[in-house]
């Protein structure tokens, strides 16, 4: 299964690409928050979207900081850097990682 790994200055998170690994609650937060069911959010992250990508770290960092606001997650895009990476051995280019540039949507 692919995982997803955000880097954020000194701070890095890693989830599966899918998000399966995400609450029910912190989903629904997210679609709260951009407007975008599950499908939409998924495909806009995959296409390197800021608003998802924030979205998604503003979840993330949620769960060590319960009292965030998304207004609060701000950054430097310098200090974004996101990537896919294949856990599979069998699959080809193992540690290979495609980097996700992010869009102003």
């Amino acid at each position: 299964m692919a995982k997803l790994r955000i880097r954020l200055g000194e701070q890095e998170w890693t989830t599966d690409a899918s998000l399966g690994q995400l609450l029910n609650v912190e989903v629904m937060a997210i679609e709260r928050a951009t407007g975008m069911a599950l499908n939409e959010f998924t495909q806009a992250l995959q296409r390197g979207s800021l608003t998802s990508i924030t979205a998604l770290i503003w979840v993330l960092r949620r769960r060590q900081e319960p009292g965030l606001e998304l207004d609060a997650v701000s950054f430097v895009l310098d200090d974004l850097d996101t990537e896919v990476i294949d856990d599979d051995p069998a699959a080809e280019g193992k540690g290979e990682a495609s980097e996700t540039a992010g869009d102003s949507t």
